[in-house]
């Protein structure tokens, strides 16, 4: 530990700059420098290189090493080793290891992953660094950018990807990637190299044959069927989400379980925070209990049992507080009517209410119902649902068929014709919804769609009245105000 003071004439960032170019020269692993200014004292060190600083020598085994990237590569690849299998039997993380391999020219490494690199590899320190020569066999010219057609097409097969496919994710076109696995290409060029691996998540290598297939075989993207059931109205959900963000329902899928999570953590850290304050009450009512006049220490011990109960709880990730109500503690202390509401559902609650109601809304189940999640209805995208079945603030549309057609699941938002999606269409796609309504329907319950017919006329005359009503009560209120405007003139 070194320490120095200077006076107000010396430039502390010169010296901030010329500390930072003395360190990248020596660095000092584990032995940090203290720097003390104290700007106002008579001191001035205008020497720079009067100020101690540990010599190289000083660090021994610790001063970084300079690796040489090119041999590392070829000793990896001379030993049919892919990154992920050196990563294991040095330690060193493949990504560490394609950063070293990536470099332009010697990079500095610390030494353990100087040696452990030597060590995994079968090498001596010095044939890394550059510092000995490179042992038989090992010696090798400019890596080959050829790749072998058997090993695209079979890795391309593995999982599943068509040459479309293939191209979309590698920006290539089909045609060019046809070529490849037909072996119509020689010699290729670095970057269509770069695009099929990177696509393909495998190494440069694996595709040129130098390194071998190895874990890239492995079906890492192999897909199953997810067999759950949903019903019509969450599947909506799903086509509403998608059209408004653009996320397919597959990406929304893959999603699910990382959005979850994040969304139960929060739940469980704002209990731990409510708890944490329930706590500081506490202590202030039990300081309030010493009072003579005072009576309800022994409510108390309620409270303490209540606050032991949650703590148990939230450690053991018991995100609906489920272990609460099955316990002696919350055993005939909670009414039935608490076990439709859980801390996950009032977590979605405060989270949707900082959002326009009409995009996303949580609802409560209806009377005597209770889901094993504790989530009660819910509403996505509503505003885009209104917009789809022909809902304004000019004809709210209480009562809609084509919200029914929608939400029962007799049709999808894929299936109506891009020609009824376009502005100005509304009617015809509210024709259309109704239309597709009533086939379902004929099939099942023909005197259910009539029934349902009435009930839209209704609520079409019932928004038509109320309509009139808000007008009305507008013009009213206009005449009124100017009534008095009037007055005040006089």
């Amino acid at each position: 530990m070194a320490g120095f003071e200077v006076s107000d004439d010396f430039d502390a960032l010169d010296l901030h700059m010329k500390a930072e170019a003395h360190l990248e020269m020596h660095p000092v692993q584990k032995c940090p420098i203290k720097v003390n200014f104290c700007l106002s004292n008579v001191c001035c060190l205008s020497d720079f290189d009067r100020i101690w600083w540990p010599h190289p020598s000083h660090s021994g085994q610790n001063a970084m090493k300079l690796m040489q990237p090119d041999r590392l590569k070829r000793a990896r690849l001379a030993r049919g080793l892919s990154r992920s299998e050196l990563h294991r039997a040095s330690g060193i993380s493949a990504r560490q290891i394609q950063r070293i391999e990536d470099a332009d020219g010697a990079i500095r490494c610390r030494p353990t992953t100087v040696k452990g690199l030597a060590q995994a590899l079968g090498l001596d320190v010095p044939v890394l660094t550059g510092e000995a020569p490179m042992p038989d066999g090992l010696e090798g010219g400019r890596p080959s950018t050829r790749i072998r057609p058997e090993r695209l097409r079979r890795l391309r097969e593995r999982r599943g990807w068509t040459l479309k496919r293939l191209g979309l994710e590698s920006g290539m076109s089909p045609a060019q990637i046809r070529r490849v696995e037909k072996g119509d290409v020689g010699e290729g060029r670095g970057y269509t190299l770069e695009r099929l691996s990177k696509a393909l998540r495998v190494e440069r290598e694996v595709l040129t044959g130098d390194a071998p297939l190895g874990e890239a075989m492995l079906p890492q993207e192999a897909k199953v069927q997810l067999g759950a059931r949903v019903s019509a109205e969450v599947r909506l959900a799903f086509d509403l989400v998608s059209r408004r963000y653009g996320a397919g329902v597959r990406d929304l899928i893959q999603l699910a379980p990382l959005l979850f999570v994040l969304v139960a953590e929060g739940s469980l850290a704002a209990r731990a925070e409510r708890l944490e304050c329930a706590r500081t009450r506490r202590k202030e009512l039990w300081r309030l209990s010493d009072e003579p006049m005072l009576y309800f220490a022994k409510y108390l011990r309620d409270v303490d049992a209540g606050i032991e109960a949650e703590e148990r709880s939230i450690a053991s990730r018991d995100v609906l507080g489920r272990s609460i109500w099955e316990s002696d503690e919350g055993n005939g202390r909670f009414h039935e009517d608490d076990l439709t509401v859980t801390p996950f559902e009032d977590h979605l609650r405060s989270m949707a209410r900082r959002f326009d109601p009409d995009d996303v809304r949580v609802d409560p189940w209806p009377e005597g119902m209770t889901d094993l999640w504790g989530v009660s209805s819910y509403r996505v995208c509503g505003s885009l649902l209104e917009e789809l079945y022909g809902a304004s603030d000019e004809e709210p549309r209480t009562f809609s068929l084509a919200r029914v057609a929608l939400q029962c699941g007799a049709a999808r938002l894929s299936d109506i014709p891009d020609q009824l999606m376009a502005p100005g269409a509304t009617s015809a796609r509210v024709e259309w919804l109704e239309g597709r309504l009533k086939e379902r329907l004929d099939g099942e319950q023909p005197e259910m769609f009539e029934k349902l017919a009435e009930m839209r006329d209704l609520g079409d005359a019932l928004d038509h009245a109320q309509h009139l009503r808000d007008q009305a009560e507008a013009a009213w209120y206009e005449a009124r105000q100017a009534e008095e405007d009037d007055d005040e003139d006089q």
